[in-house]
């Protein structure tokens, strides 16, 4: 089970502001950049043309730091808090890169705000990953793009994302003098090198998490994996699993892959899971598998999943709950995608029976190979996180 944090101060309580952003002066990385007081092993001093700020001072927060968790959810996280602690938050350090190039012999003005975040678990830190790339939306739509960082990456509009081992990055690009646009083009080529350079002197495996890795590559959206921690097809109690989202033309499905301490606990999950959903689970006594109805939203169809277990390990393959990619690319800006017209009949995403049954007895075979070498996941000791404080 994940740790739980101490909870945010109330929303009335003003903690101390964080320090304000001060231009960099010319000549700022001469020296070679500011020196870490905290994480050294992470911080470097110089990439590239940033620099740490020689000038600007870094914050710590959790136990045994001079700000504790409640003194971060007010000055940094606001209204996040809480998503942060879901995943089992347990330090936090802020710095600052600063650009040491002179632009028509000015010094400029762009800066890389960094947030190290450092959960209880590495599954607690993969979680949290996910969330922040896909927040429960389609992947399809995501804003971000894959970045070969760390264990696992993400590049967006003036933003990056880093995941490795129990440690999440964030970083931000600012500058006062770029329009919009500006900023985008330039972060798209300033924050690479940083995440690059930090997530690889973060601690920690590259490997994805034990269930991840049992998810088939194959059509498998970029960035299209979510680590649930604790309601995984809806149903309450579950504990946590890795959900891959996937498309083929038209077609989407989804694959679940939990992995528990031993076969008692796949097959409490497999009960728990058979419970959750509409009406008497369907059995198929010669695949050893079950079909399963759920529907996540009142105003949703039932969705179909098919469940089977093999040993510790349970996987599922069901329908997935976002429409047609043709119907999404056809709402994207400048996709060039004609309207469609009241009576239009609308492409169906879901897989055929066949086809599922199909790709699940893969998915079976792959797990009774995983589970024959008994081993126990990271995140299998996470079965009912993450927690709440």
């Amino acid at each position: 089970m994940l740790l739980a944090v101490a909870g945010c101060r109330k929303s009335e309580e003003k903690g101390e502001a964080p320090p304000p952003v001060v231009p960099a002066r010319p000549g700022v990385c001469d020296g070679g950049g500011g020196e870490p007081t905290y994480d050294q092993g992470v911080f470097a001093r110089l990439i590239g043309d940033y620099c740490l700020d020689p000038h600007g001072e870094m914050r710590a927060y959790g136990m045994t730091l001079p700000g504790n968790l409640d003194d971060v959810c007010v000055e940094l996280f606001n209204g996040e808090c809480e998503v942060y602690k879901r995943y089992g938050l347990d330090r936090v350090t802020t710095a600052r890169y600063v650009d040491g190039a002179a632009r028509g012999g000015q010094a400029s003005t762009a800066s890389v705000a960094v947030t190290l975040s450092r959960f209880s678990r590495t599954s607690g830190a993969y979680g949290f990953f996910t969330k922040r790339i896909l927040s429960d939306g389609d992947p399809l739509q995501a804003s971000v793009k894959p970045l070969d960082a760390g264990a696992a990456g993400a590049l967006g509009g003036g933003i990056a994302y880093v995941w490795r081992g129990q440690h999440v990055l964030e970083l931000t690009y600012v500058s006062e003098d770029e329009s919009p646009d500006q900023l985008r083009a330039s972060s798209a080529e300033v924050l690479p090198a940083i995440a690059r350079e930090l997530g690889e002197r973060l601690p920690g495996s590259k490997e994805p998490l034990a269930e991840v890795q049992l998810l088939p590559q194959e059509h498998l959206i970029p960035l299209g994996v979510h680590y649930e921690g604790e309601r995984l097809l809806g149903v309450g109690g579950t504990g946590a699993g890795a959900l891959g989202h996937y498309r083929d033309g038209d077609r989407r499905w989804r694959v679940l892959v939990a992995i528990r301490e031993d076969e008692q606990g796949a097959s409490d999950l497999l009960n728990t899971l058979s419970r959750g959903g509409q009406g008497w689970p369907t059995p198929f006594k010669q695949r050893r598998m079950l079909r399963v109805r759920f529907a996540p939203e009142e105003d949703q169809k039932p969705r179909v999943w098919y469940l089977a277990r093999r040993g510790n390990v349970l996987v599922g393959l069901g329908d997935d709950v976002f429409p047609a990619p043709s119907l999404v690319e056809a709402a994207l800006p400048d996709s060039g995608g004609a309207p469609r017209e009241p009576g239009d009949e609308l492409p169906d995403p879901d897989l055929e029976e066949h086809a599922k049954l199909r790709i699940l007895s893969e998915l079976t075979l792959a797990a009774e190979r995983y589970a024959a070498r008994k081993p126990v996941a990271e995140g299998a000791q996470d079965q009912v996180a993450p927690t709440h404080p």
